[in-house]
C-alpha cells in the first residue's frame, strides 16, 4: 500500500513508501500495525532510511473534509483510539519489521543494525513522575522472525521492540504496559476522588436540608441543639408546654413560674425586703408582698377577707372587697346577738332568784325596791 509524503492517496507524490501490509484488528487489541518483511536481501542502511519515511508520513497533516482542520493524514483513512501520555502526544502506528532468512543476511544482526540508526525514530521519554517510559510522537519499532511465528505463534512472546531486552507479545510490544498501569492508577485515583466528592456534597446538602429543618426556639429564635430536637420529638417532649422553647428559654420559663405570684402573675422577689411598712410581712411562696396585703387574715374569725381595691385593681376586685366587708359585718352582727341575748339571759335568770327569794319571806318584808322600802 503506498503512503504519499507529498500528494494525494490516488495520486501519490514521490519520496514516499510502499507498505507490506496493513493489519487492522481492533477486536484482537491491534487497532492499527503497519508491516514490512525483509527476505535478508535488503541492506539494514536501506531499512533504516523506510523507517524514517515511515514517520514522515505519520507525521503529516492535511486538512479534514468535515470540520476544515489539520489531522494526521493517516487518520483520514484508518480510526486509532487516541491515548495520551505524559506530554499528551500520541504515539503514532506502530512498525512490524518481519525477517525471513533467504538472503545472506542474518536477521539478529540486520535488526541491531536497524535499532541502533533509528534510534531517533523510536526511542521515548522517561518520565520520572508516572514511573514509565513516554513515546509520544515516536514510532513503535518491533521486529520478529517467521520462523518464531512458525514455532511458536503470533500470540507468544517472539517480538522485539526497539529498546527493550526481553521478548513480547505483540500486545505488550506495541503498547505500553508501564504507562497504561500508571493511567489505571490514575484513573482509579480520580474516580475515588470524585466518589468522595460527591460523598461530601451529598453530606453537606444533607445537612443543609437538616439545618432548614431545625426548630428556632419562639423567644430568643436561636436554632434548637440536637437534644433538645430529639426530646420535642419524642413523647414527653410533644406533651411539655414549653416544648416550643430552647432548653435555657424553657428553664428560665419554668423559674419564672415558679417564682410568680399565683394571684397577678407577677415575680413575688421574696429574697428582696418590701420597702413600703404596709406590705411588710412574712413570704408564704405563694403570693406576692401586694397580694399578701390584699388577703391578710381577719382576727377574729381567722377567714382571709379581702382589703379594699387599692390603686391597680378594678371593678371585679371592688366587688370581692365589698363582699368581704359585708361578711365582716355580718360576723360582727353575730357576735354582738350573741352577747346581748347571753346580757337579756342573765338579768332574766338574776330576776328569777330574786322572785324566789322575795316568796319566802314574811309579808312585813317586801321585794327589794318594792313599794315597803328600799333596801
Amino acid at each position: 500500500m503506498p503512503l504519499p509524503i507529498t500528494g494525494g492517496w490516488v495520486s501519490a507524490g514521490r519520496g514516499g513508501v510502499q507498505a507490506d501490509a496493513v493489519l487492522v484488528a481492533p477486536e484482537t487489541g491491534v487497532p492499527l500495525l503497519f508491516v514490512e518483511v525483509d527476505t535478508c536481501h535488503m541492506d539494514a542502511q536501506r531499512i533504516a532510511t523506510k523507517v524514517g519515511r515511515y514517520r514522515e508520513f505519520f507525521r503529516r497533516r492535511v486538512a479534514d473534509g468535515h470540520s476544515k482542520k489539520k489531522v494526521p493524514m493517516w487518520r483520514t483513512r484508518w480510526e486509532v483510539p487516541r491515548v495520551g501520555g505524559a506530554s499528551w502526544e500520541e504515539p503514532l502506528p506502530p512498525l512490524l519489521l518481519v525477517c525471513h532468512r533467504l538472503g545472506p543476511r542474518r536477521p539478529e544482526a540486520t535488526w541491531q543494525h536497524v535499532a541502533d540508526h533509528t534510534r531517533q525514530h523510536w526511542a521515548g521519554r522517561w518520565d520520572s513522575n508516572g514511573g514509565y517510559t513516554d513515546y509520544g510522537g515516536q514510532i513503535p519499532l518491533v521486529s520478529t522472525t517467521i520462523d518464531l511465528l512458525a514455532d511458536h505463534g503470533p500470540r507468544a512472546a517472539v517480538f522485539h521492540r526497539a529498546g527493550r531486552d526481553q521478548p513480547q507479545t505483540l500486545l505488550e510490544a506495541i503498547g505500553n504496559p508501564r504507562r497504561d498501569a500508571y493511567l489505571a492508577r490514575r484513573d482509579a485515583r480520580q474516580e475515588e476522588e470524585n466518589r468522595r466528592w460527591e460523598k461530601q456534597r451529598a453530606t453537606e446538602r444533607e445537612a443543609a436540608a437538616r439545618e432548614a429543618r431545625r426548630p428556632v426556639c419562639s423567644e430568643c429564635r436561636v436554632g434548637f441543639t440536637d437534644a433538645r430536637w430529639t426530646y420535642t420529638d419524642s413523647l414527653a417532649g410533644r406533651r411539655d408546654p414549653h416544648r416550643l422553647l430552647c432548653r435555657d428559654c424553657a428553664a428560665a420559663r419554668l423559674r419564672a413560674e415558679r417564682e410568680a405570684c399565683q394571684r397577678c402573675g407577677q415575680p413575688r422577689r421574696d429574697d428582696q425586703p418590701a420597702t413600703d411598712l404596709e406590705l411588710r410581712g412574712v413570704p408564704d411562696g405563694v403570693h406576692c408582698a401586694a397580694c399578701r396585703h390584699q388577703l391578710k387574715p381577719t382576727r377574729n374569725t381567722g377567714r382571709t377577707v379581702r382589703e379594699p381595691p387599692g390603686r391597680c385593681h378594678g371593678p371585679l376586685h371592688a366587688r370581692r372587697a365589698r363582699s368581704g366587708r359585708l361578711g365582716e359585718l355580718r360576723s360582727w352582727l353575730q357576735r354582738w346577738s350573741h352577747r346581748r341575748l347571753r346580757h337579756v339571759l342573765r338579768l332574766v335568770l338574776r330576776g328569777s332568784a330574786g322572785r324566789r327569794t322575795w316568796q319566802g319571806r314574811s309579808p312585813a318584808v317586801g321585794p327589794p325596791g318594792g313599794p315597803w322600802g328600799t333596801r
